[in-house]
């Protein structure tokens, strides 16, 4: 008898509620902590989400530094070299990066996808041509 009663509170409160949904509150938010980047780097389709510094490890050990604008350029260093580009973002996550100011990088114009972003702010990356590593918003 007292399941029923319980059940029968229970519809009554869900009646009284008037169907609408709550809003969502900070609280409610379980996206992961990623610093300053704007969201998920998998999902970005502008440049305006990709703004930010950022570091870098690629998978043979070497390291770098990028900083990406809203206006669409790049400028970092990769292994000690400096250097500056411009980047599209072709469609959601994948970022492409021509105009390199330093041809000494080997680094050929070429597009990354962004994997979706870890608990502690970072993602792996990919290129077209087989390159991984994984970039952090820079502290």
């Amino acid at each position: 008898m007292t399941k029923i009663w319980l059940l029968s509170g229970m519809l009554v409160l869900a009646g009284c509620s008037g169907g609408q949904e709550a809003e969502p509150t900070p609280a409610d938010d379980v996206s992961p902590d990623m610093g300053s980047v704007s969201s998920d780097p998998s999902m970005w389709t502008s440049a305006d989400e990709a703004a930010g510094t950022y570091t870098l490890l690629y998978a043979d050990g070497t390291e770098g530094t990028l900083t990406v604008t809203a206006d669409g350029t790049a400028e970092g260093v990769i292994g000690g070299e400096e250097f500056t580009a411009s980047f599209t973002i072709s469609e959601p996550g994948k970022v492409c990066y021509t105009d390199f100011s330093n041809q000494e990088l080997s680094v050929a114009p070429q597009c990354w996808v962004n994997s979706p972003a870890k608990d502690d702010g970072s993602w792996d990356f990919t290129g077209e041509d087989g390159t991984t590593g994984t970039a952090r918003p820079a502290e």
